[in-house]
C-alpha cells in the first residue's frame, strides 16, 4: 500500500509536469529570455513583488511587535482576523477590493458624500497601486505571524543589559534588536515574495492592462489566448527556476532562524497597548475586515435598472444560484474529489516517509508548492489534447488533488511521527501484520489529522482559480470562475452572492480544521 501513493504521485504530477516540457528545447528558453517584451514581463514580476513584499514587511512589522509585546482584550480575535486573509481565496480578495476601494466603492462613496465630492477622491483600481495594496492585504499576516512568533522568543536580556549601560531605546533597537530580527525578517519576505511572485487573479483583474502583466499571467494568455504552447512552456520553465532559486534560500533562511533562535528564559514581559499601538490595531483590523463585509452587504443590494447606479434591496442573485447551480455542484464535486483522493494519497505516501525519514521523495512530495497552480493548470491543459475521452471535471479534480497534496502530507505526517513506537512494538508482538497495526492502531489515532486534511484539502480546492483558468472550457465554470466572470462584466452583485457562498465553505473548513 505504502507504495500506491508514490505511483500515483508519480503520475499525476511528476509526468503531467515532465510531458510538459518535454518539447521545450534550451533556444526556446533563450528565445523567451532574449526578446524585450518577455524581459519586460519579467521584470515586472519581480518588481512589484519586490515592492508588495516591502509595503508588506511595513504594515506588517508594527503587527509583529504588537502581538509580540502587548497584552490585550480580544488579542485572539485579532489574531484570527489577521489569519482570515489568508486563508481566503485571492480571488474573494480581488473582489472584496473592488466592492470597497473601487471607484464606485463604498469608501469611495462615503467620502463623497460626507465632503460633498463630485468625482470618487480615491482612484486606485486597475493599476499598479491596487495590486501592491492587495499583496499587502493577502500577505501581511505572514509578517506579523512569522516576526511576532520569533520575536516573542528571543527574549530581552540582552538588550536591558545595554539599557542599564546607557544606551537609548532607538539605539538598542537599531544595534540589538534588529540585527538579531533579520534572519526571520528575511525568512518571512522570501515567504511573500513567492506568494507575490506566483500571484495571478490579483494581477489578472486589479491590473487593468498589459503595463501591469506579470509572467503567471502571460502563461495563461500564451497558452488559452494566443495557444501559442511553446512560449507558455518556456516561460513556465524560468519563472520555475526562480521560484526553485528563491525556495532554497528559503530553506536556508528557516535553518538558520532555527539555529539562531537561542533560549532565553527571561521572555518579554506582556504590556498594554499604548495609543498608537491601539490606533494600529483598529486600523489594521478594519482594513481587513471590511473589504470581506462588504461582500455580504453587496450581495443583498442590485442596480435598479442596467447602467443604473442606484441600488436596492434584492435577493435575486441567491434565487439566481439555485436556478443555475452548475458552478456550485462543480465546485463542490471536485473540491469533494481532490480532498478525499489527496487525503488518501497522503496517507499511502506518509506512511513511507514515517519510515524513510531521510528519503529524496520527502522532498520531491513538496514540490507542487514549488510550482505554481499555473503551471500545474498548464500541464493538465495540455494532458487534455491527449486524453479527449476526459471531461474537464476529471481533469479539475486532479490538478486540484496534486495542488491539494503537499498540505495534506503537511499536515498528517507530523501527528504520525508524532504517535509513540511503542503502541506499535505492542500491537506487533501481539501478531499483528503491518497493514493490521496501520489499519486498527495508527490511523484512528490519526483521525484528527485526517479530518484536518479533508478540511483543509476542500477549502484549498474550492477557492482555486489559477488552474481551472487553464483547464477549463467555455461551458464549464466554478465558483471562482465564475466569480472572475461576474467582476468582469459588471455583475457585482452575482459576484458577492457566490462570494459568500465561498466564504462560508471556506470558513467552515477551516473551523472544522
Amino acid at each position: 500500500m505504502k507504495y500506491v501513493g508514490i505511483a500515483f504521485f508519480c503520475i499525476l504530477f511528476l509526468i503531467p509536469l515532465a510531458l510538459t516540457f518535454t518539447g521545450t528545447t534550451v533556444s526556446d528558453v533563450i528565445q523567451v529570455l532574449s526578446e524585450p517584451y518577455f524581459l519586460s514581463i519579467l521584470r515586472f514580476t519581480i518588481s512589484q513583488a519586490v515592492v508588495s513584499t516591502a509595503v508588506s514587511l511595513i504594515i506588517g512589522l508594527p503587527g509583529a511587535w504588537i502581538m509580540s509585546h502587548c497584552s490585550f482584550r480580544g488579542k485572539r480575535f485579532v489574531r484570527a482576523i489577521y489569519s482570515v486573509s489568508f486563508v481566503l481565496p485571492s480571488i474573494l480578495v480581488v473582489l472584496g477590493f473592488v466592492i470597497f476601494y473601487g471607484n464606485s466603492g463604498y469608501l469611495n462613496s462615503i467620502l463623497m458624500k460626507l465632503f460633498n465630492l463630485q468625482e470618487p477622491p480615491l482612484k486606485i483600481l486597475y493599476s499598479f497601486k491596487a495590486v501592491v495594496l492587495a499583496h499587502a492585504f493577502y500577505n501581511f499576516p505572514i509578517i506579523v505571524t512569522v516576526i511576532g512568533s520569533y520575536w516573542l522568543g528571543m527574549g530581552r536580556s540582552v538588550e536591558e543589559s545595554a539599557a542599564v549601560c546607557g544606551a537609548s531605546p532607538v539605539r538598542v533597537f537599531l544595534t540589538i534588536v534588529l540585527p538579531r530580527l533579520v534572519p526571520a525578517i528575511a525568512a518571512a519576505c522570501v515567504l511573500v515574495f513567492l506568494y507575490c511572485f506566483n500571484s495571478f487573479s490579483i494581477i489578472l483583474v486589479l491590473g487593468g492592462g498589459p503595463a501591469f502583466t506579470t509572467a503567471e499571467v502571460e502563461i495563461y494568455r500564451q497558452a488559452r489566448v494566443n495557444f501559442n504552447t511553446k512560449a507558455a512552456c518556456a516561460l513556465s520553465i524560468v519563472t520555475l527556476a526562480v521560484v526553485l532559486i528563491v525556495l532554497l534560500l528559503q530553506l536556508r533562511l528557516e535553518k538558520k532562524v532555527e539555529h539562531d533562535q537561542t533560549p532565553d528564559y527571561k521572555h518579554i514581559k506582556q504590556t498594554k497597548p499604548n495609543f498608537a499601538a491601539k490606533l494600529y490595531i483598529v486600523l489594521s483590523v478594519l482594513f481587513i475586515a471590511l473589504p470581506i463585509l462588504a461582500i455580504f452587504i453587496r450581495a443583498l443590494f442590485a442596480n435598479t435598472s442596467r447602467g443604473s447606479e442606484k441600488l436596492v434591496f434584492s435577493l435575486r442573485s441567491y434565487e439566481a444560484l439555485f436556478k443555475n447551480p452548475s458552478a456550485l455542484i462543480n465546485s463542490f464535486i471536485s473540491a469533494f474529489g481532490a480532498s478525499v483522493l489527496g487525503t488518501l494519497l497522503s496517507i499511502s505516501i506518509c506512511s513511507y516517509l514515517v519510515r524513510k525519514d531521510k528519503s529524496i521523495f520527502n522532498i520531491l512530495v513538496m514540490l507542487p508548492m514549488a510550482v505554481s497552480s499555473v503551471i500545474i493548470g498548464l500541464s493538465y491543459f495540455l494532458l487534455s489534447r491527449f486524453l479527449s475521452f476526459t471531461g474537464p471535471l476529471a481533469m479539475l479534480t486532479l490538478a486540484h488533488c496534486v495542488i491539494v497534496l503537499p498540505f495534506s502530507v503537511r499536515t498528517i505526517l507530523p501527528a504520525w511521527r508524532a504517535i509513540p513506537s511503542s503502541v506499535i512494538e505492542e500491537s506487533t508482538i501481539t501478531g499483528a501484520s503491518r497493514l493490521q497495526t496501520m489499519l486498527r492502531v495508527e490511523l484512528p489515532m490519526l483521525k484528527r489529522s485526517i479530518l484536518a486534511s479533508l478540511a483543509f484539502g476542500f477549502a484549498i480546492s474550492v477557492g482555486e482559480l489559477n488552474s481551472v483558468m487553464l483547464i477549463g472550457i467555455s461551458d464549464f465554470t466554478t465558483i471562482p470562475l465564475q466569480i472572475y466572470r461576474l467582476v468582469g462584466s459588471y455583475n457585482y452583485q452575482g459576484a458577492c452572492a457566490l462570494g459568500t457562498v465561498l466564504i462560508v465553505l471556506c470558513f467552515f473548513a477551516f473551523l472544522y480544521r
